[in-house]
């Protein structure tokens, strides 16, 4: 959802607050395991003979054997162990740190998020449809929503669906590779802010009829790789067969009918996708 203004929204604000019974438990676990683990080693000392111990250590000078016993390994695999989880978590959080400054080639102000999934009421494709209709109409009719479409996944998404795409009528050419392709609404792109770079977006009666010619959208960069420099709006395109099974072409022809901008994809990405 695209939001004209925040304040005029405020019924659909998420609460993100900390859960005071979740921080409650963590602290409660974190207090019970140290109380654990160091019992059992303060219990030993407060009972030992100081007067035989210091007796024990005196004699160990004389025994070089001593010095790598199980203790003291023990004592270096911990410290060993320690300082390759503390490079780890320097070496993600730098990385996290890099990630989160680059630009995804979209803006997140004011946007919102909301997950749908029909098949948790085990309804079938065409009920289906007609709950994300009506989910969509009653969402773009609400005060403050300029903007509102939908979409199988999303960037840093959870999934992401990749399909070999070729064009139709060309033989002999490798199909170039689409690390992600998705099922969009009408209004996909303006919700996120963003404009085609050429053509057009889909439109409403393309969303709500199941029988509408099928088209897609492609970004810039995979225009560049199926389409060279020719012109893509108003090719056909498909999704290609598996390599050995020229049976497994899924689908009928698509034709283009816009060019996206590219987006970055997941989060360690350094340039966009196709």
């Amino acid at each position: 959802l695209l939001l004209d203004h925040p304040l005029q929204a405020t019924h659909l604000t998420l609460n993100a607050a900390p859960d005071i019974r979740v921080l409650a438990a963590t602290l409660g676990f974190a207090a019970l395991s140290t109380i654990a683990f160091g019992l059992g080693p303060a219990l030993r000392l407060s009972r030992r003979d100081l007067v035989a111990d210091l007796k024990d250590r005196g004699g160990e000078g004389a025994s070089t054997g001593r010095r790598f016993g199980a203790r003291n390994l023990m004592v270096i695999g911990q410290v060993a162990l320690s300082l390759g989880l503390l490079t780890a978590g320097g070496i993600f959080a730098r990385t996290a740190i890099t990630a989160s400054g680059g630009n995804p080639g979209y803006s997140y102000d004011r946007l919102l998020l909301a997950s749908l999934d029909n098949s948790l009421g085990g309804f079938d494709e065409t009920r289906g449809r007609a709950i994300y209709g009506a989910v969509l109409d009653r969402v773009r009719s609400l005060p403050g929503v300029s903007v509102a479409s939908m979409t199988s996944t999303l960037p840093f998404g959870d999934t992401q669906q990749t399909a070999g795409l070729e064009r139709v009528g060309i033989t002999g050419k490798e199909p170039a590779r689409a690390r992600t392709y998705r099922v969009v609404g009408a209004d996909h792109f303006a919700a996120l802010g963003l404009r085609m770079i050429r053509g057009r977006e889909f439109t409403r009666a393309e969303e709500e009829s199941a029988s509408a010619p099928r088209v897609a959208i492609i970004d810039e960069t995979l225009a560049r790789r199926l389409f060279e420099d020719e012109d893509p709006i108003g090719q056909m395109i498909r999704v290609a067969a598996t390599p050995g099974d020229p049976e497994s072409a899924r689908g009928d022809p698509m034709q283009v009918v816009g060019i996206a901008p590219p987006l970055i994809e997941e989060l360690l990405d350094r340039a966009p996708v196709p």
